[in-house]
């Protein structure tokens, strides 16, 4: 199982109110951008979002709102979840037809799908859980078993305040998925050089999926750009700029001769108010 997108809003048209674009992801990720922009803050709401399924975390937030979209074997699913107050109003599951298979509302009240019966039941809910983990039966609901497989298989690291521990996923052999909080910071060139080399060739041969956060000079000159997701600040908003949606620009600056860093500390992309491509402030 694999995470293949998330979007994320809190606290809607209230003056706190914090909206990330969905966050597209693949198999090694680097996100950058200014700081104060929702680096360890994305990653964060990755791990809240993994803890949330897996049951090790109640739904006591004040304000959040998840969709996600997964992958397990080719197969594709989507989950929302929208939590106010500590209560769950809005939760949604649908499988790759888009057929939704799980949907409940603020007062816990839903349908869900039983495979073996192959019918829809009703069913009822406290608002302060999850129906996907009252309602998690392998015989039943099956198609619930992967997103707690992918949330009981996520590791989250802060660089600087804990040794990164990486040999145990990695010779594990399993899918996992390893949030790597401002990789680098704090070590000079070869440290860091090194680091990424090795950590991005054990990745690479591995069924893990790798999510890092930086603003290191020397990290973003070894991730190659196509791994990049580029966030930005505007108001509530924070954009997220990478290979999919600005394509021609990531294409473009491999002529320009300059290391990678220069594309994010040039502005390259024009988020910045600079006039390089207009078209991406829109």
């Amino acid at each position: 199982m694999k995470l293949e997108s998330v979007k994320y809003s809190q606290f809607k048209n209230k003056p706190n109110e914090w909206d990330l674009d969905p966050l597209i992801l693949g198999h090694i990720n680097l996100i950058v951008g200014k700081n104060a922009t929702g680096k360890t803050k994305a990653l964060n709401m990755i791990n809240n979002l993994a803890g949330l399924l897996r049951g090790e975390i109640k739904p006591a937030f004040t304000s959040a709102h998840f969709d996600a979209h997964f992958e397990n074997k080719l197969k594709k699913s989507r989950y929302i979840v929208s939590i106010e107050e500590g209560k769950v109003i809005e939760e949604k599951f649908f499988n790759e037809e888009g057929t939704e298979l799980l949907t409940r509302g603020s007062d816990g009240v839903g349908q869900i799908f039983a495979q073996k019966l192959d019918k829809f039941m009703e069913f009822q809910t406290p608002p302060s859980e999850l129906a996907l983990n009252a309602r998690r039966d392998n015989i039943q609901h099956p198609y619930f078993e992967p997103l707690y497989q992918w949330a009981s298989s996520v590791y989250h690291y802060a660089f600087g305040s804990q040794h990164i521990q990486l040999n145990f996923p990695i010779l594990e052999l399993k899918p996992s998925c390893i949030l790597i909080d401002d990789i680098g910071v704090g070590l000079d060139y070869e440290r860091s050089s090194a680091l990424v080399e090795l950590l991005m060739s054990k990745i690479e041969a591995s069924q893990i999926q790798l999510i890092m956060t930086t603003n290191d000079y020397f990290v973003m000159n070894k991730v190659p750009l196509e791994k990049w997701s580029i966030l930005h600040k505007e108001g509530s908003r924070c954009k997220v700029f990478n290979k999919k949606n600005a394509q021609e620009q990531f294409e473009e600056f491999k002529f320009t001769g300059l290391n990678n860093f220069n594309f994010f500390s040039t502005d390259y992309l024009g988020i910045e108010g600079k006039d390089h491509h207009p078209s991406l402030l829109n």
